[in-house]
């Protein structure tokens, strides 16, 4: 399928006239064409202009002559950039969005451009600087009110977090995306607000969760005494991930790839995959983690059970735990492929042990072991290993129960999360036959919006 099929053809053919046959261009340009995606937007004197949200939580200032002859962005890319391309879109095809109003001070700069290629590449580095380090700024702030937040939630005492209303929860996620923070909000939405209420020991899950963002704040408040690797590793947690050019510079990796287990989930205005892989030559588990506005498609299109070849790199920070695919390619194996675990639990226990060390921040560890039986006893479920030793692993669920039924009582090869207290079952292995213990489930996507609404 071409990448034309994916823009309106009305609109393929406007960006056309206005970009020439550049068809990457135009695909990435087309989504910006959207009344949501801009404020600010103006015209006058034969000029417009407006500010682009894409990429994140950044703005982009974006300025253009109507008829193209002349504009400017203050985003990192080649110019004419996907965000003129998507004002000169919006300008003549909704022209009722742009009021009237005063050039703005920063416009005449970025309209006149730089003289040559070498001032061009100086100016965007020196605004990639800027922008990196007001991110930053913004960043280190919002943790310092997260942590009063903290603190004062901690002195009225968890016992309150039940009688709390959701505006006061949704006024606590603002603050974070005002913050630039917009990983911790959805943290506070998916993973800490959910838990207050369920089961006796909420208490206790809460606390973990505000134990680990209390440390992210910490680390954020000794910022200029971090070493790179770590400072790569909390901006990281906060949300602020490298970006495509940064990580190609890095090592890259290539290898056979067995797909241990795929998740997906909504996450309100995103949807996000999550894929953990085993390396079949490296031995190296990993997850890839996407997000997604609709439902285009995900790339590569991971199923748990398939092997595909990929390349790419693993995010820097204090411990390899997400890669970045590149290059890919699905093969096919002749023979089922099965990854190799620790062959006992107190292997898999020094290893964990090792990656705490390490980095305190991990939460969910990948865990793969090799011939274990689960067994239910005084209500909770254990997994026993080759040489005896058995593990608590957790409590009810029918993850445990599809399990027991797949073992049979027999050793299987499995694998799961490990968060240091239980762990959440996900692919088993038993002789040739694989199965997913917990299921993959993709999840229904809206379709994309046309352009303009």
């Amino acid at each position: 399928m071409s990448r034309k099929k994916h823009v309106d053809p009305d609109l393929h053919d406007l960006l056309e006239r206005l970009a020439g046959k550049d068809e990457a261009l135009i695909v990435r340009a087309a989504p910006l064409v959207s009344a949501q995606r801009w404020r600010h937007l103006c015209m006058a004197d034969g000029l417009v202009w407006g500010e682009c949200k894409s990429g994140g939580v950044q703005w982009f200032r974006t300025v253009a002559r109507f008829d193209g002859t002349a504009h400017g962005c203050n985003c990192s890319a080649a110019q004419p950039c996907k965000h003129v391309l998507a004002l000169l879109a919006l300008a003549q095809t909704q022209p009722h969005l742009f009021g009237h109003d005063a050039l703005p001070e920063w416009a005449p700069a970025l309209l006149e451009g730089p003289a040559d290629e070498t001032e061009r590449a100086a100016r965007n580095a020196a605004q990639r600087t800027r922008n990196r380090h007001q991110r930053l700024e913004a960043m280190i702030q919002g943790m310092r009110e997260l942590e009063r937040w903290m603190a004062d939630l901690l002195r009225d005492g968890l016992a309150t977090l039940p009688a709390r209303s959701h505006q006061w929860w949704a006024e606590a996620r603002a603050r974070l995306v005002d913050a630039k923070l917009g990983a911790l909000a959805r943290r506070l939405e998916k993973r800490i607000e959910p838990l207050v209420g369920e089961g006796p020991d909420w208490p206790e899950h809460v606390a973990v969760e505000l134990a680990w963002m209390h440390l992210l704040t910490r680390a954020f408040a000794k910022w200029d005494e971090l070493p790179a690797h770590w400072q790569d590793e909390v901006m990281q947690l906060a949300g602020a991930y490298k970006r495509k050019p940064e990580l190609e510079k890095l090592p890259e990796v290539q290898d056979e790839w067995l797909v241990l287990h795929v998740e997906e989930r909504d996450e309100g205005d995103l949807y996000a995959r999550r894929a953990w892989l085993w390396g079949t030559t490296t031995r190296d588990i990993g997850f890839v983690l996407d997000f997604a506005p609709d439902d285009t498609p995900w790339q590569p299109p991971l199923e748990p059970g398939q092997v595909w070849w990929a390349a790419g790199v693993w995010y820097p920070g204090a411990s390899r735990q997400r890669f970045r695919i590149f290059r890919f390619e699905e093969r096919r194996p002749k023979q089922p492929v099965q990854p190799e675990g620790f062959a006992h639990w107190s292997a898999f226990a020094k290893h964990y042990a090792e990656l705490l060390q390490s980095n305190p921040f991990v939460r969910e560890a990948p865990a793969l072991l090799e011939a274990v039986v689960p067994v239910r006893h005084d209500d909770r479920w254990w997994l026993v290993d080759a040489e005896g030793q058995a593990a608590a692993v957790g409590a009810d669920g029918r993850e445990w129960w599809r399990l027991a039924a797949f073992s049979g009582g027999t050793p299987v090869r499995l694998f799961g999360e490990w968060d240091g207290l239980r762990l959440r079952p996900l692919t088993a292995w038993k002789a040739e036959e694989a199965a997913f213990i917990t299921p993959w489930t993709p999840v229904a996507r809206r379709p994309r919006r046309p352009y303009g609404f």
